[in-house]
């Protein structure tokens, strides 16, 4: 399994608008053996410790009732992400280049379960993580309609997948947390 963190950061400084609300960083290993039988011109970060961090300067909210999935999402049009590691280059062209668009949705399940989920995608290109291990408090503060807050959490049982789609070619993640922290002052 490989070990990865993926954190989702509010810078916090004294004065609310000198930083963007959400930063998010992230450093995983990605699997060796990706999936699909065409070679992709992401093969070369198969096996390699990638580290991200994605700047949200201006932050967009939308809720969602999504079956039996009460979602809060923050998204922005206009990340600023950039790439450090030994295929730093090639992630920042090849992947964080071509997708300036991410969300991050926090939802509360009418099961009881909870989830995390970080998505930026374009037609050729996805880059999706999935988080189960929410912690209760995280999602406890909610607002009237019972949607919850984005808010300062580590949660676990993350996943994630780069998908070349054009060639159908898909590079795994497992096993690691995402931690968020919140400038809640810029958030609703």
């Amino acid at each position: 399994m490989r070990l990865a963190a993926i954190t989702v950061l509010a810078a916090c400084s004294a004065a609310p608008s000198a930083r963007a609300p959400v930063e998010l960083s992230s450093t995983f290993t990605v699997d060796p053996m990706p999936m699909g039988s065409v070679a992709s011109s992401l093969d070369p970060i198969a096996g390699q410790q990638i580290s991200i961090d994605v700047l949200f300067p201006d932050l967009g909210f939308a809720q969602d009732d999504r079956s039996g999935c009460l979602t809060q999402t923050v998204f922005v049009d206009d990340a600023q992400p950039t790439a450090s590691g030994p295929v730093a280059d090639l992630v920042q062209t090849m992947i964080l280049d071509r997708l300036p668009a991410w969300d991050v949705d926090v939802q509360v399940c009418s099961d009881g379960t909870s989830q995390l989920l970080v998505n930026a995608d374009i037609d050729e290109l996805n880059f999706k993580v999935g988080c189960g291990d929410v912690p209760a408090g995280a999602v406890s503060s909610r607002d009237p309609q019972g949607y919850p807050f984005v808010s300062t959490m580590t949660a676990g049982g993350c996943t994630a997948d780069i998908l070349d789609v054009v060639v159908g070619r898909d590079f795994t993640i497992a096993n690691f947390s995402v931690t968020v922290a919140t400038q809640q002052s810029r958030l609703p």
